[in-house]
């Protein structure tokens, strides 16, 4: 079951991933990882409130980055939508984080892509392309890794560096 509510949520069919992993929870109500997946499609959804509750039963259940990962990026949502811009102070607070998880995770390439995303809104492209050029060098030594890298990193470098444009065009 676990497995159909991925694919679901693949499909953006968020309602029925979410409905499916509840079945999952019936049976092993603490298994961090269907939290965290419930989380992210209500972020998906939009819902902040209700994927912030979801992630932190997550990470009350077990450690886990999928959670962590998932309470960032509501974090920089909410700093987003915020009616004035955020402090320098709270943008480093996400920053720091970021940075931790990609240190315990160097082969973590959502982790670094939203590092990416975060330098460039701070106007840190120098640290976001150190961040891509890591990498990089990461994926040269690596084919397996290149293969799921290189659609990540072509999305990334046209998101911020070619304006969304085909950088090959």
């Amino acid at each position: 079951r676990r497995e159909l509510g991925e694919v679901l949520r693949g499909e953006k069919r968020y309602p029925e991933a979410i409905e499916i992993w509840n079945q999952v929870l019936a049976d092993k109500p603490n298994n961090e990882n269907v939290l965290a997946r419930i989380g992210d499609s209500y972020l998906d959804l939009g819902d902040l409130d209700t994927a912030e509750r979801y992630y932190l039963k997550s990470l009350e259940a077990a450690p886990n980055d999928f959670a962590r990962i998932g309470l960032l990026r509501i974090r920089r949502k909410r700093m987003a939508a915020a009616p004035t811009p955020p402090t320098g102070d709270e943008t480093e607070k996400v920053v720091a984080e970021y940075e931790d998880l990609l240190r315990q995770n160097p082969d973590g390439i959502r982790i670094a892509s939203d590092l990416v995303d975060v330098y460039i809104a701070g106007g840190r492209k120098d640290k976001a392309q150190e961040v891509i050029r890591s990498l990089c060098q990461r994926a040269e030594r690596d084919r397996d890794r290149a293969k799921k890298l290189l659609p990540l990193l072509r999305e990334t470098l046209e998101r911020h560096f070619f304006g969304g444009e085909d950088p090959e065009g």
